[in-house]
């Protein structure tokens, strides 16, 4: 800083090796500053942990020194990423703000040079956003692990450069080994607590008896409490009693199969098992149609290109070479009917399972959810003036932003 304000001047001697120097009578605050930029102290920031904090309160966690992690975006790849929190703090006093109002009817205040995160990864300045500008956006959806789950206790979020539904956990701990015999733990047991230093790959079969032993642990500590164990009890009422018509006649089922005396033999049991499971299991292969990563990506492309409805959709699918390509390198040697038909012809089941492939719970959740963004209504420039402040994100593709 002080070679910089330096302004040299040669001494009456004369030469290089003479000479004085004299200072810029302004200081160094004045005439040079790094910009920042800031954000109302009552902002929202979403958490891994999944807590939900004002800047305000991650200042304060900050400087007690509790870390925490934000969601952030490859601006490049747009894929979802976890951001460490390296810095919060104020950066401005009495700044000038504007309000930006967005079309689901909340608004953020902020500083008029604070950059947003378009749709397409570049970024503008608050100050000119424009009316159905579209910003990047960050959707989360509850959802269970299992068909058994008695709720939806994990986090899934929507990609948005491929609009699939992926999992918050495994996106911030990918698996090292690929497959269903590794788990990724959450260590709190705590499934929504989704920060790196909560997540742990496992053995799956340890990971099952990790959570039988404590389930066991806690029930047992809940049984011998009263009040905890009328609860249970009341639980299990209500579980039968809420019971489907399907799910009744699949408890008989089981009953008639546990009390068969062929069934309590156990080398018998095993064997049958064996045999009905190997028959199943070749016949429902030869007639149960993959939906690839192929298949889903044409979709997805017709998609975007105009084909949004199952009317326009399905039609164009049957006579699409890509899609058929698709289908053949993911189904080599299907045989679905008695003329082994070689091409699919796509119904709204057809869509229904390939949205199922995206992480969609439907077509019509694919509809509604893919590629959802915020836009823009309007920007206005408030009389008021506050202290603002920012974070520091630090991650993988260095991108410095935060949901």
């Amino acid at each position: 800083k002080n070679e910089i304000q330096q302004r040299r001047i040669p001494s009456s001697g004369g030469g290089m090796s003479s000479v004085d120097s004299s200072y810029n009578p302004l200081s160094t605050n004045e005439d040079y500053f790094l910009p920042k930029t800031c954000i109302h102290m009552d902002t929202a920031i979403k958490l891994l942990d999944d807590r939900t904090l004002t800047l305000a309160e991650l200042i304060t966690e900050y400087e007690a020194g509790v870390e925490n992690y934000a969601y952030t975006v490859n601006q490049k790849t747009q894929e979802i990423e976890p951001g460490k929190i390296v810095w919060a703090g104020v950066t401005r006093k009495n700044a000038e703000l504007v309000e930006v109002l967005l079309d689901n009817g909340e608004s953020i205040k902020c500083t008029p040079d604070h950059r947003f995160i378009m749709r397409d990864g570049s970024e503008v300045e608050a100050q000119f956003l424009q009316a159905d500008d579209s910003l990047m956006p960050l959707y989360l959806h509850n959802a269970s692990t299992g068909k058994n789950q008695g709720a939806d206790k994990y986090l899934r979020y929507t990609c948005p450069s491929t609009g699939k539904k992926k999992w918050v956990h495994t996106m911030v701990c990918p698996k090292e080994h690929p497959g269903k015999e590794y788990v990724i733990h959450h260590i709190d047991c705590n499934s929504r607590n989704n920060n790196p230093t909560n997540l742990i790959e496992m053995e799956a079969e340890a990971h099952r008896v990790l959570h039988s032993t404590l389930a066991s642990y806690h029930l047992q500590t809940a049984w011998n409490d009263p009040v905890k164990r009328q609860n249970l009890m009341d639980g299990i009422t209500n579980r039968f009693a809420k019971c489907t018509p399907a799910e009744r006649e699949k408890f008989v089922e089981n009953g008639r199969i546990n009390g068969a005396v062929t069934w309590a033999n156990p080398e018998s049991a095993a064997i049958c098992r064996t045999a009905i499971a190997k028959g199943q299991k070749i016949a429902t292969k030869n007639k149960t149609i993959t939906y690839s990563d192929g298949m889903a990506t044409r979709v997805v492309e017709l998609y975007n290109e105009g084909y949004d409805s199952i009317s326009k959709l399905c039609p164009f699918l049957r006579n699409d070479a890509i899609f058929q390509q698709e289908f053949h390198l993911a189904n080599p040697n299907i045989t679905r009917d008695k003329y082994k038909s070689k091409d699919i012809c796509p119904t709204d089941t057809t869509l229904t399972k390939i949205s199922q492939h995206l992480g969609y719970y439907n077509w019509d959740d694919f509809k509604h959810t893919y590629r959802k963004n915020h836009k823009v209504v309007s920007v206005t420039w408030l009389v008021e003036r506050v202290d603002t402040g920012d974070i520091t994100i630090e991650s993988a593709s260095d991108s410095h932003n935060f949901a």
